[in-house]
């Protein structure tokens, strides 16, 4: 009876054209996983049993976790390898799930990540061409990738759609930032016909938070590349040292002594207008973020 239902999972694997592949030492976590028939603490099952309950036809299984010293199997309704995944580093527990090909949040694909005071250069980590930690997607550590983990072992994320952008087909860009798994910010942008560096402006812009209309202020600054270290910078200042800066969001990028939210460290800073209508930052009201992150949907 084991050996056919074996059979049926394999066959449901190689069906689906991928087979589960395992990360040892990770769990997914709080994924409202659950497995009533290994919920006995005498119970304990082989991986391949654990895999063929995953593989039935009426599950809803799309991962699992295995813990091989006793046998308890995990069936998750999620995944590890996508931004919402909430996991937890544990050597007496192994992941399996697909292969995994892209990082993904709902119907958008991560294209890049950022931590907060990581030590980085912002703009050449997003401009660096051919690092592309998604082709050895399966190898990286969840860390890099997962809203929930800001650790500046892992400073950032980075797509190869970033190299192919102008021939990806995108048609919408979203720009997020997080504070402890919390998305703080969301602005989404038109991406049709757009380049890596100039989907972010006001003429592009879709949705944001704000109740004023940012493409009617016209923002003096509203560019990935911002006025020197200033970067994703959205303010209606123009002058560099003038410290009266109303506006949206500043990427501070380098060490710097001017302003007030200049000094904010260690390196990047994402600071961002928690008002409804903008903030003055030189008065620090602005809020602090521990994460960026750049989303794509494709035609």
């Amino acid at each position: 009876m084991f050996l056919l239902l074996f059979s049926i999972g394999l066959a449901l694997n190689v069906a689906h054209g991928e087979f589960y592949r395992g990360k040892e030492g990770y769990r997914l976590i709080n994924s409202g996983g659950s497995n009533s028939e290994c919920s006995r603490s005498d119970c304990s099952l082989s991986r391949s049993e654990c895999a063929v309950l995953c593989s039935q036809e009426n599950s809803t299984c799309a991962s699992f976790n295995y813990k091989p010293a006793d046998g308890s199997c995990v069936l998750n309704p999620g995944e590890l390898y996508t931004f919402d995944a909430k996991f937890e580093e544990n050597l007496s527990w192994a992941y399996y799930g697909p292969v995994a090909k892209e990082v993904s949040s709902n119907e958008w694909t991560l294209v890049f990540k950022a931590v907060s005071g990581s030590g980085i250069n912002f703009i050449e980590s997003w401009s660096q061409p051919g690092v592309a930690h998604d082709l050895e997607l399966t190898n990286q550590n969840p860390a890099s990738f997962s809203k929930y983990a800001a650790s500046s072992s892992y400073p950032f994320y980075r797509s190869h759609w970033l190299d192919d952008w102008s021939t990806a087909g995108i048609k919408e860009v979203k720009l997020g930032l997080y504070e402890n798994g919390t998305e703080v910010l969301s602005m989404t942008f038109d991406g049709v016909a757009s380049s890596r560096d100039d989907w972010f402006s006001y003429a592009r812009l879709r949705t944001h938070p704000y109740t004023v209309d940012l493409p009617t202020f016209s923002p003096t600054f509203f560019s990935i590349q911002g006025q020197l270290f200033r970067k994703f910078y959205i303010s209606m200042s123009g002058v560099f040292n003038n410290c009266n800066n109303f506006g949206w969001l500043i990427v501070t990028n380098m060490v710097a002594n001017v302003c007030n939210f200049d000094k904010e460290s260690p390196k990047p800073q994402f600071l961002y207008a928690k008002g409804s209508e903008g903030t003055e930052f030189q008065n620090k009201e602005y809020g602090k973020a521990e994460a960026l992150a750049v989303f794509v949907k494709f035609v």
